[in-house]
């Protein structure tokens, strides 16, 4: 069920994203400047966790 529902929901929640303001200006700062770019300014207000102190990081796989 859970491929099947992914295939299903895909493509109707990548319609809605596309279709908000948000998400339309998020396309359209990937295109006009680069991806990089929009991924920075809709993640630079939460910060970079991989940037965090150790003990604020998620576990690597290994130590789980």
């Amino acid at each position: 069920m859970g491929v099947q529902s992914t295939q299903t929901l895909a493509p109707i929640l990548d319609g809605a994203m596309r279709n908000t303001r948000e998400g339309r200006a998020f396309v359209h700062l990937a295109m006009s400047e680069s991806v990089k770019a929009a991924v920075t300014r809709r993640d630079g207000p939460f910060g970079d966790y991989s940037r965090a102190p150790t003990q604020e990081q998620p576990r690597k796989r290994s130590e789980l």
